[in-house]
């Protein structure tokens, strides 16, 4: 399994309210890419880096219509 470290400069990063976007779609069941399961949802730091730990996912070729399917997806929703 891999795994996908984030990390940018402590201090000029926004890994806290990432960790805490992902877990408050993941609640709601949201299609959100998911922290690392095997360790504390948190930001570690390190030698003046943050970093977070996520879950990698495989890339998924779109199918040719993509953009249309995706649009047709947003549609009712920005009706509402």
């Amino acid at each position: 399994m891999w795994r996908l470290a984030r990390v940018a400069p402590a201090g000029q990063e926004v890994a806290a309210l990432e960790v805490e976007f992902a877990l408050r779609l993941g609640e709601t069941a949201s299609l959100v890419a998911a922290l690392e399961a095997g360790v504390e949802p948190r930001v570690y730091e390190r030698d003046g880096f943050a970093v977070t730990l996520w879950t990698y996912y495989e890339v998924v070729r779109p199918e040719l219509d993509f953009p249309g399917a995706y649009a047709g997806a947003l549609g009712p929703a920005l009706l509402e």
